[in-house]
């Protein structure tokens, strides 16, 4: 529907649905047709994970970024500073050229024409945004999610400069959503399924079954590692931390350990945080605890914004906040249901929820609030609860 649009197309990707591949394979049909191709999105990684997977899906299209150098760690096309470095102004077929929207107002891109454009992450690109990519092409694929992040902008508070694309265009037809998550398993898959997608959400048949494979080792964590129980909540019951928990710290590290000694790789072990406060706090621990860089190194702690379109086999998410007042006052940042959807979608096969059940206290929060902590109560209330107070186990 989206290669045979005349104007506009919106795909909505769950999380684990293949939206970059499906960008790829569309882009690849694209090219074929000899059309100029514009990759665009907010981030730079956001246009190098799409990138890239066009390079893999086909490595003769014609594709790079246009950009300037020090954002390329991650890229594996080349990359120009500006299209007329690139030669592929000579080129009378198709191709791919990535770039930021702001690229098309500067020297870089100035004056390029395309075909199509291709907007990835686009429930996070702004309205004023979206339209200088839009200047670049006369046919559009927003390519996104509502119920994941939405824009952050510092510069205005104004409802056109905080509403996306992908918001603005949504329920209005044209629009297809993508239905089978290739990441989740199947208990992983319900909260979110039934919570923002209508149910209509759908594990594929490997996917579904899959568990987490552990080796045979016993260590004091196993209740909480169970691969029976795919989603956890370790109940910690501490009260009073605000932007970090060195109770939930030292958790997290123990489970980490318990892991890797239980055969889990560490690339395939994530932290999610809300601050980076306690994002700090955990990776010392790793590196005061874990004497070999290496492994250290390939675990991932990190916050939700920058975990987003990642995925690893275990998600160990630490909410660090047990103050209900604290909590109450960074409700709508910290208890957003978007973040919550983004924060429990990264795992395949294992959800760890590190808190403490006082962060609910419900006399701490008004009925403008309510919505939001149902919904934390409800995900909560999906997850094997296991309580461990303080971290001490008998």
């Amino acid at each position: 529907m989206s290669y045979a649009t005349d104007l506009l197309h919106l795909i909505q990707g769950p999380p684990g649905t293949g939206k970059t591949l499906m960008l790829a394979h569309l882009a690849r049909l694209l090219v074929q047709d000899g059309q100029r191709v514009f990759v665009t999105a907010l981030t730079h990684r956001a246009i190098h994970n799409a990138l890239n997977k066009i390079a893999k899906v086909d490595s003769t299209i014609p594709v790079c970024k246009i950009g300037e150098e020090r954002h390329t760690g991650d890229l594996d096309v080349p990359n120009y500073i500006n299209f007329s470095n690139s030669r592929f102004g000579d080129n009378s077929g198709g191709y791919v050229i990535g770039a930021t929207p702001f690229a098309r107002q500067t020297q870089r891109l100035s004056g390029v024409e395309f075909d199509v454009v291709l907007f990835d992450e686009a429930s996070q690109i702004t309205l004023p945004l979206a339209i200088m990519g839009m200047l670049a092409g006369s046919k559009y694929v927003f390519i996104g999610d509502e119920k994941q992040l939405q824009p952050v902008t510092a510069f205005s508070t104004s409802e056109v400069a905080r509403t996306s694309i992908f918001n603005y265009l949504s329920g209005r037809g044209n629009e297809t959503m993508l239905a089978v998550t290739y990441r989740l398993n199947d208990v992983l898959t319900d909260w979110p399924s039934r919570t923002f997608y209508q149910n209509e959400l759908k594990s594929s048949e490997h996917s579904a079954a899959r568990r987490l494979n552990l080796s045979p080792e016993v260590t004091r964590w196993d209740a909480v590692l169970d691969p029976a129980s795919p989603a956890v909540f370790l109940d910690l019951c501490q009260k009073n931390t605000t932007v970090r928990s060195r109770v939930e710290a030292d958790v997290v590290l123990e489970l980490i350990l318990c892991l890797l000694m239980r055969d889990v790789s560490p690339q395939d072990i994530g932290v999610v945080v809300s601050y980076r406060a306690q994002s700090r706090l955990i990776r010392s621990l790793i590196r005061r605890n874990l004497m070999d860089s290496e492994i250290s190194n390939r675990l991932v702690v990190d916050t939700v914004e920058r975990m987003q379109g990642q995925e690893r086999e275990v998600i160990i998410v630490s909410f660090a906040t047990s103050s209900a007042k604290f909590a109450s006052q960074m409700a709508e940042f910290l208890f957003q249901p978007q973040r919550l959807n983004v924060a429990v979608t990264r795992p395949r096969t294992k959800l760890i929820l590190v808190g403490s059940s006082n962060m609910l206290n419900a006399d701490q929060y008004d009925e403008s609030q309510k919505e939001i902590m149902d919904v934390l109560r409800d995900l909560i209330h999906s997850c094997h609860h296991i309580t461990v107070p303080n971290g001490v186990l008998d």
